[in-house]
């Protein structure tokens, strides 16, 4: 049977090492990348962390492929 996979209630996540909601974590993604702590929940036996980025870019304009108008 599949472990339940609803997010923690608390602010503690269920799995070790525990990471509390609202802490910042730092991961690899091409870089290192900094991210606030959402919630928690465990799958499959492992803890999975839903986090939020901002992630700022310089993007040469020459590198710009298509744009959305804001709004």
């Amino acid at each position: 049977m599949e472990e339940d996979t609803k997010p923690s209630k608390g602010h503690v996540c269920p799995a070790s090492p525990a990471y509390c909601v609202g802490d910042t974590v730092i991961f690899k993604y091409e870089a290192n990348v900094r991210a606030r702590v959402e919630g928690c929940e465990v799958r499959g036996g492992r803890a999975w962390l839903r986090v939020r980025a901002e992630l700022y870019f310089e993007v040469p304009a020459s590198q710009v492929v298509g744009v959305e108008p804001e709004g």
